[in-house]
């Protein structure tokens, strides 16, 4: 389980990357921001954690858990994309 836990971290990891790349080049980078690349925003998510750590409350959960939380986090990301999108193909003047 344990070793689950850390291949779902892994991909979440790079997924939330992926998905903030992509918004970024969406939305910030009309507004005459550089483009950022996969690994930048995984530094920024880095950065971001060094400055808001996670809660360290032990409430005794199990690795099944946990794997779930990050389960449900990947399809969080998922879904924070197809709202993007959305917004890219309904506003005026957005073009992807």
């Amino acid at each position: 389980m344990i070793v689950l836990g850390f291949l779902v971290t892994l991909v979440n990891i790079v997924w939330a990357a992926f998905v903030s790349s992509v918004l970024w080049g969406w939305f910030i980078v009309p507004l005459g921001a550089p483009v950022i690349s996969m690994w930048q925003a995984m530094g920024i998510g880095l950065a971001y954690r060094c400055f808001i750590p996670p809660s360290m409350n032990d409430d005794g959960t199990d690795w099944g858990d946990y794997v779930e939380k990050l389960f449900v986090s990947f399809f969080y990301f998922t879904a924070v994309l197809l709202m993007g999108w959305l917004i890219t193909k309904l506003a005026p003047g957005m073009a992807v």
